[in-house]
């Protein structure tokens, strides 16, 4: 089993450090993947099956914002 992760992103304050604003986009590529699983002929003794290859994708983004003293405003 091996596997290649790629990841970019970007991290930034502004506005005074009031607010944060986190982006990232990532890939995970699999091959020879095994997973684990279950039989009924090996009831609850887990075996490894061949699956292949697998892939990850998507993004995250993430903000966090204090506009005035109190009040705090978080989205992802």
């Amino acid at each position: 089993e091996s596997v290649k992760v790629y990841e970019v992103g970007f991290k930034g304050t502004f506005w005074n450090n009031r607010l944060r604003f986190n982006a990232a986009a990532f890939r995970t590529d699999y091959s020879d993947l095994q997973i684990q699983g279950f039989t009924p002929e090996t009831g609850v003794a887990p075996v490894y099956f061949n699956a292949g290859s697998a892939r990850i994708e998507g993004f995250e983004l993430d903000m966090a914002l204090t506009p005035v003293d109190g009040l705090f405003i978080e989205a992802a």
